[in-house]
């Protein structure tokens, strides 16, 4: 499943348009912890249906929107029921629900990470500025700062990335991405712009998920670009090419003794 921009922002409209239903039933609520919980799941709850009516809506008109819309209904309805729990003082149910949430919010930031390295187009290489020293050396792969990659890429986020303890696995991505000869901060700008972060819990867990559904599709990506080259070298057809030389031309017959004789004169014409 890819979503281009089109999808997304479609997507992003639906669940847009069910929150704002919810937000004056969560005010309405008890301000008790277990009130304010129980408040808070129904509304969730309701807000889940919106956007799975919707998202049914849009199958038919934009398909990928209507599939990311089911799946963030999913982690609404899972989040909804993990707050009832608590509010009910079910610990073992909301530890469950809570697990289920956390991978189908993984599953939705995987599939965004995805559909952004399948459209990614490269930017034209920066020129880092030259101070009057001389030229500035090039930090060899896997040593450039990351720090300061997310400071150039997300300078309004860079606060709450770097102190985060999700930080050292976003980094260790932006290493390989690196490494693979892409830009990092090209692409932890291009993976950031794809959907809201600001509501994100941890904003360096969701850009590493993302960053780990664009290796995989740049990892599918090369591994069908091999296949291709390698199926156009072997003749175009995945199948090995024929042999170029060309068998021997068979050795006349030789006819046996006498058949000359048996056969008698040529008649003139």
């Amino acid at each position: 499943m890819w979503l281009g921009p089109a999808s997304l922002s479609s997507a992003a409209g639906i669940v847009v348009a069910g929150r704002s239903a919810s937000r004056c039933e969560v005010a309405r609520e008890s301000t008790a912890p277990a009130g304010r919980a129980a408040g808070q799941a129904r509304a969730l709850y309701r807000e889940s249906t919106q956007v799975l009516s919707q998202s049914v809506a849009a199958v038919g008109r934009n398909d990928a929107a209507a599939a990311l819309g089911f799946l963030i209904a999913l982690v609404q309805a899972v989040e909804a029921s993990r707050r009832w729990h608590q509010a009910q003082e079910h610990r073992a149910q909301a530890e469950a629900s809570g697990r289920a949430g956390r991978l189908l919010r993984e599953a939705v930031e995987v599939t965004v990470g995805a559909s952004a390295a399948r459209e990614y187009r490269p930017r034209p290489k920066r020129t880092a500025a030259r101070s009057s020293a001389g030229p500035r050396v090039a930090a060899a792969p896997g040593e450039r700062p990351m720090a300061g990659v997310v400071q150039q890429a997300l300078p309004q986020h860079a606060r709450a990335v770097l102190p985060d303890p999700a930080w050292p696995a976003l980094r260790s991505r932006l290493v390989e991405v690196e490494r693979s000869g892409e830009d990092p901060a090209d692409v932890l700008e291009t993976i950031a712009a794809r959907r809201e972060l600001s509501s994100a819990e941890s904003i360096a867990e969701v850009l590493t998920w993302r960053l780990d559904g664009w290796r995989r599709q740049r990892g599918t990506a090369a591994e069908a670009s091999a296949t291709s080259m390698s199926s156009t070298v072997g003749g175009g057809t995945g199948r090995s090419a024929a042999p170029t030389h060309k068998a021997a031309a068979p050795a006349p017959k030789r006819r046996p003794p006498g058949d000359e004789q048996r056969k008698g004169p040529r008649r003139a014409r």
